[in-house]
This record gives structure tokens, C-alpha cells and sequence, in this order.
């Protein structure tokens, strides 16, 4: 049987070849003239090979054949066999430029011009043992190219321009949706694409061949069932001597999947994008109203709603609060609470399969007075997020359109889905942080009260911080009240501890400290006292720091013990300098049989007093630099103030300056101007 074939029957073969050749890098596809001299080498050849394009063109083909076969004149027989029958297949080794051997099966085609003289050869090679036989597929030149571009899920085109007519591939027509017998035009193409890529795939095939560019462009194609497929086409022009188009061919390939793929890509990162905004917007504040305001605007911005709305139920009271929502366009809906029975659709009919309802048409996922309710509150299409304490609904994150249906993508309903559940967390925690907040501010009053700004013989001003951003109170306090006339205790103390833990053994030292100096006679009784009960009962988990002074107006002397405390300093006004007033006994509540001293230093008018707890002295730009105490006193020592308010003003914005404004402990300063 034979197989010779006559190429110039066909359009343009080596072309047809080459345009295949650039289209594909599963298939090592090369070209030669008659004496087997390489004209033509594709990245599939470069990849199977090692040769590059530039190392092979004019090279002799035999190259890739093995010693043996070359010795034998293997390269000759084929392409003697190839022009005496059209084709010669083969299965044998070859060699790649390193000298790996590769068992590679081929087809040899001759190629003849239009006169039948034979022009040169083309040449497909393939892996045998990673790809599809390809005899089959070439045994016919018409035939074995088209089954070779099925292979690579290609479609080909001719469009005859002096004629005017197109042939399509059976492939290229089964990629638009058509039958193998469909007849072509180019009229009937343009109507194949879809509406809104029509005039822009007519412009680029008419700049094509005008420009003499390569066609390269990717359309939609609307399939007879409606199904959208996305399409990439790559081809040319040929020209006369005058440069006039003769042909137009080319290539198409269904690139559907890849754009799925690729947009799908997009979404999820647009989608993790927007919960990234929306998670910046909820850690930004603490206040639930403005947490869930925010977090709407950025959800409703992003997935292109119309409203956007949080809904807290109390089935019990028969209540419903709809928060502060977003719409589209208008300003921000105000809270308001209604009742549930005034709705003419029931929550158990939105929310009775415990699932996020999802209604593409209220029309048609709700019964008729149902929809209609909704559409009065203008809910057209909606998801609609339901929570649950146990089995009560509690509340629900909703996303509508207002006036027209929606089909909500699998992605948008996750979307929504994640959001809801991170805004009702954050507003929960919110909710709950102003909670905690009211507590601590109640217990700040209760156990750290205003202070007085002025009493016998002393201008006082103080400052306090708790170290937790949760909490207002924390272990460090002060106090001041009226001993006999013309004395005033002045107290500062530091638990150990942070937050409403530290402060709730405030009120056990604080209040019991006041009934011991009350009742005994010196403050070292007092203090020893206190000390051996609270001690010896267990009234504290940890231990207290305490600097405890009582100022007599009348001999303007400062009597004071101080438990492990920081030294209390004295700035004189005669001289400027700062002196220390060191502890005169061990850490409080540690030991109950410690017995503490008592000191006594003298102030004069203009003499300053700053006392103070551990987190200003351990304030500082890092965990390794601290202001210390000798900070502190040169904060003291180079101050300009004159009075308490002013000194405290200035000893705190000193320390912040040096801690680079971080204060990461409880901080308390108790200052006083003498008169």
C-alpha cells in the first residue's frame, strides 16, 4: 500500500507545520530542505533535544542520529524512504547533546511544492515512553496533522480572503459548540462570539492584517446551549508580492478551564483581601458601634450589595434591634428596635433550618405575603446569617439587594459567612470590653477616689495608669485623708499583680491601712500591726510595696515608713538638691514578724515631695534600660514647676519621653509643693 503524498493539495503544509510547531511543546517538530539540512526547530525540539534553534538551523540532522546509525547511513534510508512514499515512521534511538539516548518515536513527511518537486522534509518526534502513539495520527498528511492538533486540543482555520471562504478543522468547530458538518463564514463567526467581544476580535483581525501582525487574542464563545467557553486564537496573513492578504490561518484552543482556574484565583484572593480590611476594622476600635459600622462599609463596598444590616432577637420580649446598617449610596441607618410580631414574615420561616438562608429571589424562596413584606423593607435578594445561643436565635448579619434578584456565588455566601462570624465576635468582645470597662470604672472610684488637691500645709496633685489597656484600675494607689488637725497621711502602695485581680486586694490594704493608723499611736505600730494580721491570716495571694507618711503642718515634718517601697525624694528649695528617703523595712505581707521603723525628715516652705511606684523608675526604652531612680530624680532636680499639678505634668511627660512613651507596668505619682 502507498503512502505518497502530494503536499501541495493542501493549504500551505509546512506552514500549517510551523504554525503548529509555535503552538505546542509537547512535540519535538523541525524542518529540513532536501539534503537534510535543519531549516526550522521548535521549543518542543530545543526541549527534547538540548539543541537550541540557533545551534541547529543549516546543521545537518543526522546530528540527533546514534553513531550506529549514522554509520549504517540510517538518516539517508529515511529520507529516501520519505520521498519515494510521503512518510517514514520510525522507532529508535536518538541522541540528546549530552549523549543521553532517548527512544523516541517519529514520522518523516516529504514536503513538495505546488509543482511536486520535492522541497524538504518535516519532522514530529515524541517521547515513546511518555505520550500517545502518533501513528495512527499521521496517515495522511491531512489526517496526521489534524489528529496531532486534536492531541494538543487544537482547533485550526483557513480563511481563503480572495475567495472568501473559511475552513474550519473538525476541532475547531467542536470548540465553538458546532457540528463536524457545520458550514463556515466569517459572518457566522463573529456570531458564534459573544456580544460584548465582537467588534473587539473584528478589529484585531483587521489590524492583524492590515498592520501585517501576528493575531493573538482571546474572545468568549456562546455555545448553542449557552454555555460561555472562553477561547485563545493565534495566527497570521499571507501576502502577495504587492503585499496584498491572500490567507488568513491560524489556531484556537479552549482555554476555559484556565480561566475558571485563574479567576476563581482572583476571587479567593479579593475575597481574603476584603476579611483582611475587615479584620484591620475590627481591631481598630473597641467601640461596637463603630466596630460593626466599619466592618459593614468595608463588606458592603467589597461584595457590591445594596444594604447591609446586624440583628439582635429576644424572642422572649418579642423584640428585635436592628443596629446602625450600610447602604449603598445613603447615609448609615440609625439603630432601632421593633417588635418581631409586627414582621409579616416570621423569624422561624427565614431562619427554622438553623442555615444561612440564601434567597436569589425572595419571589421565589418565600410565600407571597412573605416576599411582599420584605420587599416593602426593600429585600429583593438576600443572605442571611443566623447565630444561636443553644437552640435561641440570638442574631443575624444580613446582605440584600434592594430591588433586584441576585444568584449569590457558592464564594459570595462563604464570604458573608466568615465575615458575620468575625463581626459578631468582634462586637461580642466589644460589648463586653464596655462591660468590663463600666465594672472597672465603678471599682476605680470606689477603691481609688479623688484625691484632694490641697490640705494643711501642702499643695498635692497625683497620676495613675494601669498597665492593662482592658482595665482602669490595676495594684498601684494612693491615698490621702485627715489624721488629727493640721496632720494628713499620705500613702502610696504596689501590689503585686495586674488589672482587676491586683486592684481587689486594694480595698483590703487600703481600707484596713486607714482603721490601724486610726488606732494606733505611731505609724511603725501601725504598719507592724497591719502587717502580722494580714500576714498571718493569708489576706494577700502575693506582696505589697508601701510608702506611708504622715505630714504635720504645725512642725512641717514628714514622719513616714517605707516597706521595700522606692525611695521617696525631696527636692529643697534652698539649694535645689534632691535628697532620698530610703525604706526603713522589708516588703510588706511577707513576714509577720517584722518590726518597722519609723523616719522623720523636715520640710520647709518651697521643698518638694514625689512619691512613686516601680512602674515610672522601670519605665524605659526597652526590658534592659530603665529610668531608675536617679531618673527620677534628675526629672525632679531639673523641673521648672512650681507647683504639684505642674511638677507631676512635667515628671510624666519625662518619663515618657525617656520610655519613648511605653509605660508597660501600673505607674502611680503622688506629688506635694509644701506652703
Amino acid at each position: 500500500m502507498s503512502h505518497s503524498q502530494d503536499t501541495s493539495s493542501l493549504p500551505d503544509g509546512d506552514r500549517l507545520i510551523r504554525l503548529l510547531a509555535e503552538t505546542t511543546q509537547d512535540y519535538a517538530i523541525f524542518t529540513t530542505d532536501a539534503e537534510g539540512r535543519v531549516l526550522s526547530w521548535n521549543p518542543g525540539a530545543e526541549a527534547m533535544f538540548g539543541w537550541t534553534r540557533s545551534e541547529m538551523i543549516g546543521r545537518p540532522v543526522a546530528i540527533i542520529f546514534t553513531p550506529e546509525d549514522r554509520a549504517r547511513g540510517v538518516p539517508e534510508q529515511v529520507r529516501a524512504l520519505a520521498a519515494a512514499e510521503g512518510q517514514a515512521r520510525g522507532l529508535r534511538w536518538h541522541l540528546h547533546k549530552d549523549g543521553t539516548r532517548l527512544w523516541v518515536r517519529d514520522v518523516l513527511l516529504a514536503l513538495r511544492d505546488e509543482a511536486g518537486v520535492l522541497s524538504g522534509y518535516g519532522k514530529i518526534l515524541r517521547d515513546a515512553t511518555t505520550t500517545r502513539q502518533i501513528e495512527e495520527a499521521l496517515a495522511v498528511s491531512e489526517e496526521r496533522q489534524r489528529l496531532a492538533i486534536e492531541a494538543a486540543d487544537i482547533g485550526t482555520w483557513h480563511w481563503d480572503l480572495v475567495a472568501d471562504t473559511l475552513l474550519w478543522s473538525d476541532r475547531c468547530k467542536a470548540i465553538f459548540g458546532l457540528p463536524h458538518d457545520a458550514e463556515m463564514s466569517y459572518e457566522r463567526f463573529l456570531s458564534l462570539l459573544h456580544p460584548g467581544d465582537r467588534e473587539m476580535a473584528d478589529r484585531a483581525s483587521a489590524r492583524a492584517l492590515h498592520d501585517r501582525t501576528e493575531y493573538d487574542i482571546e474572545y468568549r464563545v456562546l455555545h448553542p446551549d449557552g454555555e460561555v467557553r472562553w477561547v485563545h486564537a493565534k495566527g497570521r496573513g499571507y501576502y502577495d508580492d504587492q503585499g496584498r492578504p491572500l490567507r488568513f490561518e491560524g489556531v484556537v484552543q479552549d482555554i476555559t478551564e484556565r480561566k475558571r482556574a485563574a479567576q476563581e484565583m482572583a476571587e479567593r484572593a479579593a475575597r481574603e483581601s476584603l476579611l483582611n480590611r475587615i479584620g484591620a476594622a475590627l481591631r481598630a476600635s473597641l467601640d461596637p458601634d463603630a466596630v460593626q459600622v466599619r466592618a459593614l462599609t468595608i463588606l458592603g463596598e467589597g461584595l457590591g450589595a445594596d444594604r447591609y444590616y446586624y440583628s439582635l432577637f429576644d424572642e422572649a420580649s418579642d423584640s428585635i434591634r436592628i443596629s446602625q446598617g450600610w447602604r449603598r449610596d445613603d447615609p448609615p441607618t440609625a439603630a432601632r428596635e421593633r417588635r418581631i410580631s409586627d414582621f409579616r414574615v416570621t423569624l422561624e420561616e427565614v431562619y427554622g433550618s438553623g442555615r444561612t438562608m440564601v434567597a436569589d429571589d425572595v419571589r421565589s424562596a418565600f410565600s407571597p405575603e412573605a416576599a411582599a413584606a420584605l420587599e416593602a423593607s426593600g429585600v429583593r435578594s438576600l443572605i442571611s446569617v443566623p447565630f444561636f445561643d443553644g437552640e435561641r436565635r440570638v442574631a443575624a448579619l444580613t446582605v440584600a439587594m434592594a430591588d433586584r434578584s441576585r444568584a449569590w456565588t457558592a464564594g459570595e455566601v462563604s464570604l458573608v459567612e466568615i465575615a458575620a462570624t468575625q463581626i459578631r465576635a468582634a462586637v461580642e468582645a466589644a460589648r463586653h470590653f464596655q462591660r468590663e470597662q463600666n465594672i472597672a470604672l465603678s471599682l476605680q472610684e470606689a477603691l481609688q477616689p479623688a484625691l484632694p488637691r490641697r490640705v494643711a500645709g501642702m499643695d498635692l496633685a497625683f497620676f495613675y495608669k494601669s498597665a492593662l489597656q482592658e482595665s482602669s484600675v490595676g495594684g498601684d494607689f494612693a491615698d490621702v485623708f485627715t489624721l488629727d488637725k493640721g496632720c494628713t497621711a499620705l500613702v502610696v502602695g504596689d501590689l503585686s499583680g495586674k488589672g482587676l485581680a491586683a486592684a481587689a486586694q486594694v480595698a483590703t490594704v487600703r481600707n484596713m491601712l486607714r482603721s490601724v493608723i486610726y488606732m494606733e499611736p505611731t505609724l511603725a505600730e501601725a504598719v507592724t500591726r497591719l502587717n502580722g494580721v494580714i500576714t498571718r491570716q493569708g489576706l494577700l495571694t502575693g506582696f505589697v510595696t508601701l510608702f506611708v507618711a504622715c505630714y504635720d503642718a504645725g512642725e512641717r515634718a514628714l514622719r513616714y515608713v517605707s516597706c521595700g517601697h522606692e525611695p521617696g525624694l525631696v527636692r529643697r528649695a534652698a539649694t535645689g538638691r534632691v535628697e532620698e528617703l530610703a525604706p526603713t523595712g522589708p516588703i510588706f505581707g511577707a513576714d509577720e514578724g517584722v518590726r518597722y521603723e519609723e523616719a522623720t525628715v523636715s520640710l520647709h516652705p518651697g521643698d518638694m515631695l514625689l512619691l512613686y511606684t516601680d512602674g515610672l523608675t522601670e519605665a524605659g526604652p526597652s526590658r534592659r534600660e530603665f529610668l531608675g531612680v536617679a531618673g527620677m530624680a534628675r526629672l525632679l532636680e531639673t523641673s521648672s514647676a512650681q507647683d504639684a499639678s505642674s511638677l507631676v505634668a512635667e515628671i510624666i511627660t519625662g518619663v515618657r519621653a525617656y520610655a519613648q512613651d511605653v509605660l508597660r507596668d501600673d505607674a502611680c505619682l503622688l506629688a506635694g509643693t509644701v506652703l
